[in-house]
């Protein structure tokens, strides 16, 4: 069955997004570990991918919010969907860290970063949060209030307002030396994702179609090119080789029901779970002493199965709040209360 939606599109390339962040960082804890293999640079893509993504989201679920109400609204579902998960495995990571700290690369922990953590504020000299991969949320948040305040001014010109602010406050960070945070070029990946929306909601989608196969070839060549890109010039070699491929995969008509498409429905909590759930695996993986590239092969599979359940149980469940207030799960506490 063929799904005319192509936010289809979106969702695989989400699944895209984490199995190539989950590349790179089983490669590089293996090289780490001194097992013999290359580390998978391009996987750092991945990242990009998901703020390019994050972009089209933020305007897409945005385009019928007005005024204070409509932005209310807006910040409400992103913090719903992004908070609890985020919170949880913070509150996760800070207790083993108080717990076994010899366990961890980093010293000890502190109520500052905790905090920090929690609210998504960056802190100096590009430390990053407790749990490491927050940091991409902290920029998330960033755009997220940037866009609350274009709700609130503006109907119209929103690509504009927020463009203008994001390279206002870009250009500020070095006249004013604010927070090295804001001097980071991946915050201009979130506007190449506005104008995939903008294209998107034109309807330029349909000026042509790509069979699934010839996308899969560009896919893997662009993949190779970042895999030799210079990492310090990211919006350069990933970010745009990146609004390439999202914006190919919205002409191509992917299967409804795919592994990738499930894959990046659960990307949210394979992402962040997996900064758990992968040192783990390693440290038992290195104690199996298997190859390198079974190894990786295994710890992504392992990191996968964990984030899938993260989602089914956490994500979609405990730390959804409809959820609680579902027909489910009334009907259980009153059934205790007989």
């Amino acid at each position: 069955m063929m799904k005319s939606n192509k936010l289809t599109a979106i969702q695989i390339m989400r699944g895209v997004a984490v199995l190539l962040v989950l590349f790179f960082h089983s490669t590089e804890n293996f090289v780490a570990k001194n097992l013999n293999g290359p580390v998978f640079n391009a996987g750092q893509s991945g990242v990009d991918l998901f703020f390019i993504i994050s972009g089209f989201i933020i305007f897409y679920s945005a385009k019928n919010k007005v005024g204070y109400p409509g932005a209310i609204s807006f910040m409400k579902s992103r913090l719903l969907r992004i908070v609890p998960n985020y919170w949880f495995y913070t509150f996760v990571f800070a207790t083993l860290l108080i717990l076994f700290p010899d366990k961890f690369d980093r010293s000890t922990f502190e109520v500052t970063h905790f905090v920090y953590s929690l609210l998504f504020i960056p802190m100096k000299d590009n430390i990053p949060p407790l749990v490491s991969l927050g940091w991409t949320l902290n920029y998330e948040m960033y755009f997220y209030i940037v866009f609350f305040f274009s709700i609130v001014l503006l109907s119209k010109l929103r690509f504009f307002f927020v463009s203008v602010l994001i390279l206002f406050v870009y250009l500020s960070s070095y006249s004013m030396e604010l927070n090295d945070f804001y001097k980071n070029d991946v915050v201009f990946e979130f506007l190449l994702g506005a104008i995939l929306y903008l294209y998107y909601s034109k309807g330029y989608h349909h000026s042509f179609k790509m069979p699934w196969y010839a996308f899969c070839i560009i896919l893997i060549l662009l993949i190779c090119v970042m895999s030799v890109a210079d990492t310090n010039l990211r919006f350069v070699n990933f970010g745009i080789p990146c609004f390439f491929i999202i914006f190919l995969s919205l002409h191509v008509n992917f299967n409804e029901g795919s592994i990738l498409e499930k894959i990046g429905g659960s990307s949210y909590s394979i992402y962040l779970s997996h900064a758990i759930s992968m040192p783990f695996i390693i440290k038992v993986l290195m104690v199996l002493g298997l190859n390198f590239y079974l190894s990786v092969g295994l710890s992504i599979v392992f990191c996968l199965f964990v984030g899938w359940v993260a989602y089914q149980v956490l994500e979609r469940r405990v730390l959804d709040p409809s959820w609680w207030n579902s027909k489910e799960v009334i009907q259980f506490f009153i059934s205790l209360r007989k």
